[in-house]
């Protein structure tokens, strides 16, 4: 949605519409109330699924309308439903939603990896345990600073690079040290040698 001021829902349909109609491309819509200030609610998007032939999905946390849609023979059963609620993934899955889409996949592929496998053999117990140890990276990325955090991670996974944005500038040698731990401790990386 248009993120320089809240829209209402006549407002941000109509923008929707005039993004699709501009490309030969299928769109596909990017709920985050948190950034734009406007939800794009489940009503919304039924009308942008009747309404807009090259509406190829959305992306989303809100569980309650992937459910919704999910439930709703309306919608196409190619329609893409990417969850981005990483707290609650393993509960999305369950319920048919197969798609997640969060950063922090990115620099947890060993946890990743395994949650996915695990979740497509029905061993949500094991999977639940993967998502407890990615957010568990999360919330330690949270309280040094996120974006640095972040980089420091795909650094120490061999990745070369500034990964968040260029004002946010860079974590101490302690923090660093701290995600390394954690990494650690979640098996991204292997266990120093004593």
């Amino acid at each position: 949605a248009p993120y320089y001021s809240p829209c209402t829902a006549g407002q941000m349909v109509n923008y929707f519409k005039g993004v699709a109609a501009s490309t030969r491309h299928k769109i596909l819509l990017y709920d985050l109330p948190g950034v734009t200030q406007s939800k794009i609610t489940y009503d919304m998007a039924m009308e942008l699924i009747r309404e807009v032939p090259n509406l190829a999905g959305i992306k989303s946390a809100d569980l309650q309308m992937f459910r919704k849609l999910k439930l709703n023979p309306e919608v196409p059963q190619d329609f893409i439903m990417v969850y981005s609620g990483l707290d609650t993934f393993d509960v999305a899955y369950k319920w048919g939603i197969e798609n997640c889409l969060d950063g922090m996949l990115s620099c947890t592929p060993v946890n990743s990896g395994a949650m996915f496998r695990a979740m497509q053999q029905g061993d949500f117990s094991t999977a639940a345990a993967r998502l407890n140890s990615i957010v568990l990276l999360r919330d330690t990325f949270v309280k040094c600073d996120l974006w640095p955090s972040y980089t420091a991670a795909m650094n120490l996974l061999g990745y070369e690079g500034n990964f968040g944005p260029d004002y946010v500038g860079t974590i101490s040698a302690e923090q660093t040290e701290e995600i390394r731990s954690c990494m650690q401790k979640i098996g991204e990386l292997p266990k120093e040698q004593a």
